[in-house]
């Protein structure tokens, strides 16, 4: 049985800023809606063929502090991923091929392959150094029975080169990066979903002209909340019935069950994450799957033990998305909403 939660002390929320994407709304349920890339938080928005982004601000006092956008990039599509890269370009990556478009929208270079097939798609990224675009592909030959696994490539940034691949354990799913806040740390976070309950957390590398892919934890713990500190980071069960911290591949440093640290009935949902240093935050809700949730809680960052509910000013339902700066966001909309925790 949980231990009951309302006997916690709970933490005001304190509403520091809101501005509005067009197109965010839109982009519900996308695998690159929120990014984390050169140590900074992204929000991508679409409208049509065009594609919006915009970086949050290190000023607590503003949602966004660098915006960009691109037109006539071909129709929006659920199985079309981007990500915003060095220099104000844009890395996408479509059915058939990865691009690099200039900050003007022309095309730097394409990298083709085979075509997706229905229902799988891949994901690109910079890699920390910036001057690597990260993808995931399909094998290049389509085996004679079966399905061969995807491929992560490295592409050099400047000409869509390959300068590396390996293979990845997954086959026929779809996939999201992320890099780390802590700009130094040298992977990248890697989910790659199999079906609707099946998925691998990864970290890729590119060290010494060699990519380097690790699996963390068990079969069905994406990554989520990427470190604010080396190496930290945390994953979560598809089914939110288990939330770990993790300071390296090989082994967790914490782990959690719902009913350990919520009230009866809740599991984790959506994308815990990291507040900061010593805190984290994840929403709770009977169903993993919902897209709302009314309950936000704190979380200690070493122990995973909970230390209090979240109350919002005014009726919030959204799942929050962590910064690792003690704020986090809320997303009605197209409204953007960041917050903190009022000085008591």
């Amino acid at each position: 049985m949980s231990r009951n939660i309302q006997s916690w002390p709970s933490g005001e929320a304190e509403l520091t800023a809101s501005d509005e994407l067009p197109g965010l709304h839109a982009s519900l349920g996308e695998l690159d809606r929120r990014l984390v890339r050169d140590g900074a938080n992204w929000l991508v928005a679409r409208d049509g063929s065009e594609i919006r982004l915009g970086r949050i601000s290190a000023d607590p006092g503003m949602v966004f502090d660098v915006r960009h956008s691109w037109q006539d990039l071909g129709p929006a599509s659920a199985d079309v991923y981007v990500s915003p890269a060095p220099g104000g370009a844009l890395a996408v990556s479509d059915r058939d091929s990865v691009t690099l478009h200039e900050s003007d929208g022309r095309v730097r270079w394409t990298f083709p392959h085979r075509e997706w097939p229905g229902g799988a798609y891949g994901a690109c990224c910079p890699d920390p150094s910036g001057g690597v675009v990260l993808a995931v592909t399909p094998p290049p030959v389509r085996p004679a029975e079966g399905y061969a696994k995807e491929v992560c490539v490295a592409l050099d940034l400047a000409t869509g080169k390959v300068l590396a691949e390996t293979e990845l354990p997954s086959r026929y799913g779809i996939y999201e990066f992320q890099q780390a806040l802590f700009a130094a740390q040298d992977q990248v976070f890697l989910n790659a979903a199999q079906g609707q309950t099946e998925a691998y957390s990864l970290l890729v590398s590119l060290r010494h002209g060699a990519l380097d892919v690790q699996t963390v934890g068990t079969f069905d713990e994406p990554s989520t909340g990427v470190g604010v500190a080396p190496g930290r980071f945390l994953t979560t069960a598809v089914g939110g019935e288990l939330l770990c911290l993790y300071d390296s591949a090989d082994q967790a440093q914490a782990e959690v069950e719902p009913a350990d640290v919520l009230p009866d009935g809740l599991v984790f949902m959506a994308q815990p994450g990291l507040l900061d240093h010593d805190r984290i935050l994840t929403a709770a809700a009977e169903d993993p799957w919902g897209e709302d949730s009314a309950r936000h809680f704190l979380l200690d960052a070493t122990t995973l033990r909970a230390v209090a509910e979240l109350y919002y000013p005014a009726t919030v339902e959204a799942p929050p998305l962590p910064l690792g700066d003690g704020t986090w966001l809320t997303i009605d909309g197209d409204t953007v909403r960041r917050w903190q925790i009022a000085a008591s």
